[in-house]
């Protein structure tokens, strides 16, 4: 993280795809108002300084979801252990929520890999492809305290708003325009959120 308190970060790309096997540590370097994350040496995403991303959507309460762990399989989430922190799922129109489990990872970047499974659990049944994060209009990241709930709403056929909150529904990490990329097809075996198995 940048500085002690929130950060706000706009035009994050991620310029090509990155697998994270275990928590690592990541060197930001900061120039002129941009930022560079660099993961063994490589550039792994760059975003400008500044900007808010808004509000957080609202928390959707409704429903108890259903157990995630049917998601987490070499075609569709093919996270290890570390990384499948979501517990229960839920989906309805164009929104879909998560619950959390602690894994280890930090906390800051446990929320945004959830943002992102759900996500690409959101987008890509109805679009017919799995969905890899390549961006982020804007992101904004409040405490590094764990969240427990993750919250994405649809705005266009890759992209979608999400937020991460903590126990007392203060937003963690509020993110707009986060953009997927179509990827490998999405399994014709794995039923869509709230859908039979």
């Amino acid at each position: 993280m940048v500085g002690a308190g929130p950060v706000a970060l706009s035009e994050v790309v991620v310029p090509r795809a990155t697998v994270v096997r275990a928590p690592q540590d990541a060197v930001i370097t900061v120039n002129r108002g941009e930022a560079w994350v660099e993961v063994d040496g490589a550039p792994r995403a760059r975003a400008q300084i500044g900007g808010a991303p808004g509000d957080a959507p609202p928390i959707d309460p409704a429903g108890t979801g259903e157990d995630a762990s049917r998601f987490y399989r070499p075609d569709v989430l093919f996270h290890g252990a570390t990384w499948r922190v979501l517990d229960r799922v839920g989906a309805r129109g164009d929104a879909a929520w998560a619950t959390l489990r602690g894994t280890g990872a930090s906390p800051s970047a446990a929320a945004v890999d959830a943002i992102h499974q759900v996500a690409a659990l959101l987008l890509g049944p109805s679009s017919g492809h799995l969905g890899l994060p390549t961006g982020a209009a804007a992101a904004w990241f409040a405490r590094t305290r764990p969240a427990t709930r993750v919250q994405v709403v649809r705005t266009g056929r890759w992209t979608c708003d999400a937020a991460a909150y903590a126990d007392d529904g203060a937003a963690v990490v509020v993110m707009r325009g986060v953009t997927l990329s179509p990827a490998a097809p999405w399994p014709a075996a794995v039923a869509a959120i709230g859908e039979e198995p």
